[in-house]
């Protein structure tokens, strides 16, 4: 028989949702192990924007939008402590969001106000020019939602690492877990590609895109989480040539950092695994770029890369008990394109369940 205690957690999975479900259950004085089969917030965590609200908001249900209201708020609490724990800096910048875009092709203006009739989401009406006189098209017409944040979500994830480490949380990068296996006296064995094994009274499936596959390889029902590809661009500008906020236009999005950096995205696609980027998507998203912040030349674009977000077939996230019979067993998984912005909330509802 496995000696399994009655107050461990086993996490698998080390991105933006394992590291909230880890730091939330420490919090509560569980003894929390993450294991992440590559590093540490390397997949969606790191190849998304940073964008702490859904884009748009308004395409997702009321559940959604109320469960990023929450996450605002406790990364707000957050952020401060995890910066002192690792020594990190976040970026955490409450830059606001700018709508607008051709009323004829996009009416992604008249949508957010028909939006906005029914949230109490702050927002600012008026044309173009009263919000950035560099913006093309002085015909559009413009909203801005000035209370809507961003993060450097790779900082983000530097300094979970750093501050779980410090809280005494076990984390295991470069362990892959191939399958569970029910014990019969009660918990989870956990069994890795390295040949390792792990007991757990609880283990909580948080891997993201890879989360059926390992349901699968364990003898369970998937759940219908795919993986989906983003492509995005980054760009770099004089800092006085930078967007004062975050520009969504409907085809697409910028995101301005304040080095900077100016990240454009996204596609959305159904590729399987494959991460290669393309050409075409290139063009898509420079040609995007060009139409929304003509300083964005092609000469200034520094990278492209890829990343898999979640995908699934609900707004919400599957988050508490795995309806298996399997008692112990817990899955926090399927935020799709929302994973910073739902994490902490998603982590909260998560310990609360396990406690």
């Amino acid at each position: 028989m496995v000696s399994v205690g009655t107050r461990d957690v086993t996490i698998i999975g080390g991105g933006v949702v394992g590291l909230t479900s880890a730091y939330a259950l420490s919090m509560d004085g569980w003894q929390v192990t993450v294991l992440e089969a590559g590093r540490l917030g390397g997949e969606s965590s790191w190849a998304g924007g940073g964008i702490l609200c859904p884009v748009p908001p308004w395409r997702y249900d009321p559940w959604v939008e109320g469960a990023v209201r929450t996450s605002r708020q406790l990364w707000s609490d957050w952020i401060p402590k995890l910066e002192s724990l690792s020594g990190v800096a976040c970026e955490l910048i409450s830059s606001g969001l700018l709508l607008s875009g051709d009323p004829e092709s996009h009416p992604l203006v008249a949508e957010a106000q028909t939006w906005l009739k029914g949230t109490i989401e702050p927002y600012q009406e008026g044309v173009r020019a009263d919000f950035d006189a560099r913006l093309p098209h002085p015909n559009w017409p413009a909203l801005l939602l000035p209370e809507i944040s961003q993060v450097r979500n790779p900082r983000l994830m530097q300094a979970m690492s750093g501050a779980l480490e410090r809280l005494g949380v076990r984390v295991q990068p470069m362990t892959s877990v191939s399958s569970l296996r029910q014990i019969p006296e009660g918990g989870t064995w956990i069994e890795c590609a390295n040949g390792q094994a792990y007991a757990a009274t609880h283990v909580v499936l948080a891997a993201g895109a890879w989360t059926d596959q390992i349901l699968v390889s364990s003898g369970l029902t998937p759940l219908g989480i795919r993986p989906k590809l983003g492509q995005m661009l980054l760009y770099e500008l004089p800092i006085d040539a930078l967007p004062s906020h975050i520009i969504n236009v409907g085809e697409g999005y910028l995101i301005p950092r304040g080095d900077g950096k100016v990240l454009l995205g996204s596609t959305v696609e159904d590729r399987g695994y494959d991460y290669a980027p393309t050409q075409a998507a290139n063009e898509q998203l420079m040609e995007v770029a060009q139409r929304i912040w003509p300083a964005l030349e092609p000469w200034r674009l520094q990278y492209q890369w890829t990343g898999f977000r979640p995908g699934y077939a609900s707004d919400h996230p599957m988050v508490g008990a795995l309806q298996s019979g399997w008692t112990g067993l817990w899955v926090n998984a399927g935020h799709f394109r929302n994973g910073l912005g739902l994490a902490p909330a998603c982590a909260q509802l998560l310990a609360q369940a396990i406690a």
